[in-house]
């Protein structure tokens, strides 16, 4: 059976109030492009994905603990700036 990081089975999609999020569920609540994204996820930024069936997918407490934990990079200081701002 596939788990993630915590042991847990995968939840697909936001919707139906799943913490499991797709490129472009996450480009929306970071407030920046699904490329970006995508960038971000080539370059290691982001937090590694979970892969079910080679599908991307973060899970939004883990994404909370990486903004939470890397306020000094670049990156996740324009995120924050971004959500706080409502840009």
């Amino acid at each position: 059976m596939l788990e993630d990081s915590k042991g847990q089975p995968p939840q697909q999609g936001a919707a139906g109030g799943s913490p499991y999020m797709t490129i472009e569920e996450l480009a929306v609540y970071l407030r920046h492009s699904p490329h970006a994204i995508r960038y971000w996820h080539k370059k290691r930024i982001l937090p590694p994905p979970f892969k079910p069936g080679g599908k991307l997918l973060w899970h939004r407490d883990e994404i909370d603990r990486w903004m939470n934990d890397t306020r000094d990079n670049k990156v996740a200081r324009r995120v924050h700036h971004r959500m706080r701002s409502g840009v």
